[in-house]
Parts: C-alpha cells; sequence; structure tokens
C-alpha cells in the first residue's frame, strides 16, 4: 500500500511546484537605470548640439575692433576692394565715401549706425548669404580678411562716426605713436579719460591743452619741439610731420571737440 502511493505522491508535489508563479517583472531598480541611462543620453545630445549651432552662428560674423575710425580703417576697405566697381562712391575722397554710406545712401539702410547686422553694406561683405538673395562682395575677390571686417563692424558699431581731430590724434599718435605708455596715468587706453585728462589737467610748464589756444598748450609745444621743457616728443618714434602738427593745433584752436 504505501510502496503503491509513491508515485502518485510525486505527482502531486511535481504539479504543486510548477503552479508556483515565477516574478517575471523588471525590478524597480531596472526601471530607474533605464530612465537615468536615457534622460542622461538625450540631455547630452541636446546640449551637444547646441552648442554646436550657437558656435558655428557666432563664427559667422567678426570680432569687432573698438579703436577703428572711418578714414583710416574703413576707406581704405573701399579703395582696395569697392572702388572699382563703385567708383562713383568716391575714389580718393573719404568725405564723398562717408556721405554715399552714412549721410545720403544709394540703398536704404546702407550704414545703420550702431547695428552693423542691420546695415546692408556690412552684410554685402561679411556673410556668403546676404540678406538680398545676392552674391558675397566683393566678387572675384577674396573676401575681407578678419582684420579688416573687425574695422568695419567695429566702426558701425561705434556709431559709424565720421573722423574727429581727436579720434586720429588718440588712435595715430597716442595708440600708434606709444604716448600711452610714458603717460599711461593720462588715461591709459581709455579715448574719453584721455580726452578729460588732457583738456583739464596742468602738465609740468602749463596746461597740456587750453581748449582754442593751441600756442598756450604744452601739448603743442612738446610735438613741435619749441618747449623749454624737456625734449621734442614722441621720444620713441620720429616727430611727427609738419602737416599732423599743425592738424593737432586746429583741433586745439576749434576748441578740442571730443
Amino acid at each position: 500500500m504505501v510502496a503503491g502511493m509513491t508515485p502518485l505522491l510525486l505527482l502531486a508535489l511535481a504539479c504543486t511546484a510548477s503552479d508556483t508563479p515565477v516574478d517575471t517583472a523588471p525590478s524597480a531598480d531596472a526601471d530607474t537605470d533605464t530612465d537615468t541611462d536615457s534622460d542622461t543620453d538625450a540631455d547630452t545630445d541636446a546640449d551637444t548640439d547646441a552648442d554646436t549651432d550657437a558656435d558655428t552662428d557666432a563664427d559667422t560674423d567678426a570680432d569687432t575692433d573698438a579703436d577703428s575710425v572711418f578714414e583710416r580703417d574703413v576707406f581704405p576697405v573701399y579703395e582696395a576692394y569697392c572702388n572699382d566697381c563703385h567708383h562713383q562712391w568716391g575714389p580718393g575722397d573719404p568725405d564723398r565715401l562717408y556721405d554715399t554710406l552714412v549721410t545720403n545712401p544709394p540703398e536704404p539702410d546702407m550704414v545703420v549706425p550702431g547695428d552693423r547686422e542691420a546695415s546692408y553694406f556690412y552684410d554685402k561683405i561679411a556673410h556668403d548669404r546676404p540678406t538680398d538673395g545676392k552674391s558675397r562682395m566683393p566678387p572675384e575677390l577674396f573676401p575681407l580678411n578678419d582684420d579688416e571686417l573687425a574695422a568695419v563692424a567695429g566702426w558701425i558699431d561705434n556709431g559709424a562716426a565720421k573722423d574727429s581731430e581727436f579720434d586720429r590724434f588718440f588712435s595715430d599718435i597716442w595708440m600708434r605713436r606709444d604716448c600711452k605708455n610714458c603717460h599711461e596715468d593720462w588715461g591709459g587706453v581709455e579715448k574719453t579719460a584721455v580726452h578729460t585728462f588732457l583738456t583739464t589737467q596742468d602738465g609740468v610748464g602749463g596746461r597740456i591743452v587750453v581748449a582754442g589756444d593751441s600756442e598756450g598748450s604744452l601739448l603743442f609745444a612738446k610735438l613741435k619741439g619749441v618747449s623749454a621743457l624737456g625734449v621734442q616728443m614722441p621720444i620713441v618714434y620720429e616727430y611727427l610731420d609738419a602737416a599732423t602738427i599743425e592738424a593737432v593745433g586746429a583741433w586745439i584752436d576749434s576748441g578740442a571737440p571730443r
């Protein structure tokens, strides 16, 4: 009797074991890991794409040359690249070119002071696909280099001003002849600070610039070499030519405007 029941008992036990449910659902830890990995990948991809796009856009425009001025920096660009096709704009004549670009332009928004991207002139020379749908300028030539584009951009962004005598003095004498190196405490490389110091402070031997009186101004005397106080300036470079010195005198005599 006992021996005969053994197979039946084993069969019952086997059925009971096979009826036990198997937990095949993913664990909470698996869900967390999957979501985290997915989110991280998505965020990384999105950030990479955004950064790449931003860098590409930024590279399409030149940096700004904050010290650029019209006659020294922009007019030569016209002479080198634009004059052949646009000779009616004023070859050899900065005043006429300024009038064409800013005062009485042939195109709307030719130059919008303070906004290079709204300026037709800059758009045409800086971008491979100008907003007018036509080709970049100049045609059949290499585009402007980075320094030239930065000069035009700086001139426009800073107000597209026509040069004043002080602008030329600051750029060509103060900065390029290294006056700033010996007289850094006169304003250094900040144009407004230099103008303020020159026109309000005394040097050894008198007021540096007496507005309206070049002959009474120490600066003019030192550039001419007629001051009894020390050597003629600038001391490092060749002395200024007579025309440049007289231009400084004319600026002073006109009231030394900024």
